[in-house]
């Protein structure tokens, strides 16, 4: 709920946020717009003045020229004046239609003065072209040697020429004040638009800005809670949690893992997970390389650490991968299952192992005895027994005590032991009776081992019984299928060195 939420708000800001953008951009776009059109007018305006000027200007120089030319003498400084004259009638009509031109353009915004201009240009038009007429007729009456019509065509220029600089100031002057109405109309829209542009960055700030703010604390707050709840249910998570990147260093371990194996130093480096801890049957790389291909994650596989004070510990380790701060790291959780273990132990003990000797009892050798038959006839390999039985043993405990023939069934046990190989397995029969599984052992190789524990027995002295001694059947397997046949064998060879004298190694 709380992200859609989010997701609903971040889509309203976001919106608001764009079209606050765009007008604004809009409002200096014409704002831009506006004032360079302005500029362009009144460059416009300077150079139609300017332009104005030089026709008043030239008006004045083509009456003086006539001047000239009317009340010279002199011939030749009359066909000076007249060449003049024609250079600057030209000039002035090609000045007069330019003018003309640049007043159709020139189009200001909020001025009613564009209409006026028009009509002084129609006004002054009389006057120019009566100037202009006037000046070629006396031109070419010049030409003609018509001295009269110099004079008469003279007079009209004298006369129009004054109407006509009116005209032209008037026209002046009302540029003049077009380009101060257009400097108002530029200072109005710059401080209309500003005023447009600074209510849009108000609108931005509360119903953009500050929202955004206020989300960001919220979701900072919510993050950082976030941060130390996680946290904290990292640290007091059951189990040991190291974080650890592809070379197999740590980057974050939670409370458990720093136990195992506390580092010399409070504050915690980046460090080898295998300098913080000792894997007994397998390695970090091992671990790691169990990541190979496209597996994401390994689940309960068993491993054995040992710790700064050399205690062995049994973990069960699942791992996966993720990515943490931008890094592909592997999250590795370890449990302790040493206290299990040792319970499993314990029963395998319990169930497996006689309790007074600590060798194995007939349930475990019922357990393996069918698969060691089995694998004896498929490999064709030797299988031998020894079954062996105290001389005289129900004396001992008449004569002594329980628990005087407990200590010896104990001394007897550890003698067997300590002569058998790592392969064979002494077990507790029943009473004082023991049998010796020799997996992958031959008769010849049974007698030597079951030889030597029967001498070293014979040799010992019990402190209280004094010497014991015992009787031992062997037998190889033959082809037996099953374990009565075998037995029946090496039983009847007990029975054999019993019935012989005792303290003897009977074949069966």
């Amino acid at each position: 709920m709380e992200k859609q939420e989010f997701n609903k708000s971040y889509k309203k800001l976001v919106l608001r946020f764009v079209i606050s953008m765009i007008l604004i951009a809009t409002i200096l776009v014409t704002k831009q717009t506006i004032i360079n059109y302005q500029i362009k007018q009144e460059e416009d305006t300077a150079y139609i003045v300017n332009i104005a000027g030089r026709q008043r200007m030239l008006s004045q120089k083509i009456t003086k020229d006539i001047a000239f030319i009317a009340s010279q003498d002199d011939n030749f400084n009359k066909d000076l004046y007249v060449e003049d004259l024609k250079t600057s009638i030209n000039l002035w009509e090609t000045s007069h239609n330019e003018l003309l031109l640049l007043n159709k353009k020139v189009n200001y915004l909020g001025s009613n003065l564009d209409k006026e201009i028009t009509g002084l240009f129609k006004e002054i038009e009389p006057s120019y072209n009566k100037i202009v007429t006037s000046s070629k007729n006396i031109i070419k009456n010049y030409q003609n040697n018509n001295l009269t019509g110099v004079s008469s065509g003279a007079e009209k220029v004298y006369t129009t020429e004054a109407t006509y600089l009116s005209k032209m100031d008037n026209i002046v002057k009302n540029y003049e004040k077009e380009a101060l109405l257009s400097i108002k109309v530029i200072k109005k829209t710059q401080f209309l638009l500003f005023g447009l542009v600074f209510i849009m960055l108000i609108f931005v700030v509360f119903k953009i800005v500050f929202p955004l703010l206020r989300h960001l604390r919220k979701s900072f707050e919510k993050s950082t809670e976030y941060s130390e709840n996680l946290s904290k249910i990292f640290n007091s998570m059951y189990g040991a949690i190291f974080i650890v990147n592809l070379d197999g260093d740590i980057i974050l371990m939670n409370e458990t893992a720093k136990s195992i194996n506390p580092l010399p130093n409070s504050d915690f480096k980046i460090s080898p997970l295998s300098q913080h801890m000792t894997f007994l049957n397998t390695s970090v790389e091992e671990i790691i390389s169990k990541f190979d291909n496209d597996v994401e994650r390994v689940d309960d596989f068993e491993v054995i650490v040992k710790d700064i004070n050399s205690n062995i510990k049994n973990f069960v380790m699942s791992a996966f991968k993720t990515t943490y701060k931008g890094e592909k790291v592997f999250v590795i959780s370890l449990f302790d299952i040493t206290s299990q273990k040792q319970a499993e132990q314990i029963l395998e003990n319990i169930a497996l192992r006689d309790e007074l000797t600590g060798l194995y009892n007939r349930h475990f050798l019922n357990s393996i005895i069918s698969e060691e038959i089995i694998q004896s006839n498929v490999y064709n390999l030797p299988l031998s027994i020894a079954l062996v039985d105290l001389d005289n043993f129900k004396y001992v405990n008449d004569d002594y005590g329980h628990p005087v023939g407990d200590e010896v069934l104990k001394m007897t046990a550890e003698t067997i032991n300590n002569n058998l190989d790592p392969s064979h397995h002494a077990i507790r029969f029943g009473g004082e009776e023991f049998l010796v599984l020799m997996p992958n052992t031959n008769l010849d190789e049974a007698v030597v081992v079951t030889e030597n524990f029967r001498k070293e027995l014979e040799g010992k002295r019990h402190k209280t019984a004094g010497k014991i001694t015992a009787s031992v059947g062997v037998a190889q397997l033959n082809g037996e299928s099953n374990f009565n046949d075998l037995y029946a064998r090496v039983d009847a060879a007990l029975y054999k060195a019993k019935s012989s004298g005792k303290n003897k190694i009977k074949l069966g």
